[in-house]
């Protein structure tokens, strides 16, 4: 059984929250003023970590093809993110 969803929402929603503090909230301002990188850069570089770091989860019981999705899914809603931390100054959870 890959997921329970009536014990696994809360636990993938606090997951989210940290997610999303920690690659628009921190890493992604820190890369624009440390690294010096571009906003696109800086979004890009993010994004694709964020994504990258989905692949681990084909140690779990998922298929190739679904983490290949997820994979991308990260990718794109990662880069999405950005853009509104960018240009509207809202981080996603910022209100939870």
């Amino acid at each position: 059984m890959m997921f329970e969803y009536s014990t696994g929402l809360p636990p993938l929603l606090f997951v989210a929250v940290c997610e999303e503090l920690f690659f628009r909230g921190l890493l992604f301002p820190e890369f624009m003023e440390r690294l010096q990188l571009k906003p696109l850069e800086a979004a890009f570089l993010t994004s694709g970590i964020f994504a990258g770091l989905h692949v681990l989860n084909i140690n779990s019981y998922a298929t190739i093809g679904y983490v290949c999705v997820q994979v991308l899914f990260s990718f794109s809603i990662g880069l999405f993110l950005a853009y509104l931390y960018l240009k509207k100054g809202i981080i996603a959870c910022k209100k939870l």
